[in-house]
């Protein structure tokens, strides 16, 4: 009788032992899996490095002459008062020729000064003069603001 019960907890043993290695093992890959995903995330970016990516990528659209994608960098409020047709209507084509970030400053959360050196040509000439912008942050995303 002994021997059949040692025989029956053996099997028991046995039978969920592979069961309980399976279970550990997919415990053990679901959590390394997690792991990695956590690595190949990005490490979120300042807010002096995202407005200088939109600042950026603002101006690569002014000077491309796309003003549809420009003009939605525009914060929410500048956009209720100039319309898309309005702000194409402000803009020289072929005017600007490069644009570069030269400082971000965040007085405040919500508000940052950047400061650009802008070339432009006019009257034949290239010229580089400094140019202040304000953006805001508005639900989590960075905009220009109007002046």
């Amino acid at each position: 009788m002994w021997h059949k019960s040692n025989s029956v907890a053996k099997s028991l043993i046995f039978s969920l032992t592979p069961r309980l290695q399976l279970n550990n093992l997919r415990s053990v890959v679901g959590a390394l899996a997690l792991v990695l995903a956590g690595c190949a995330t990005p490490v979120g970016k300042s807010d002096e490095e995202q407005i200088s990516e939109r600042v950026q990528e603002r101006w690569a659209a002014v000077i491309a002459g796309n003003y549809d994608k420009a003009y939605e960098y525009i914060s929410p409020a500048g956009r209720s008062v100039v319309t898309s047709q309005g702000f194409k209507n402000s803009m020289r084509p072929g005017f600007h020729k490069a644009a570069r970030v030269v400082g971000v400053k965040c007085g405040t959360p919500e508000v940052c000064d950047v400061q650009l050196e802008i070339e432009y040509e006019f009257q034949g000439r290239r010229t580089k003069t400094p140019l202040p912008e304000k953006w805001v942050k508005q639900d989590g995303q960075w905009w220009y603001l109007l002046n």
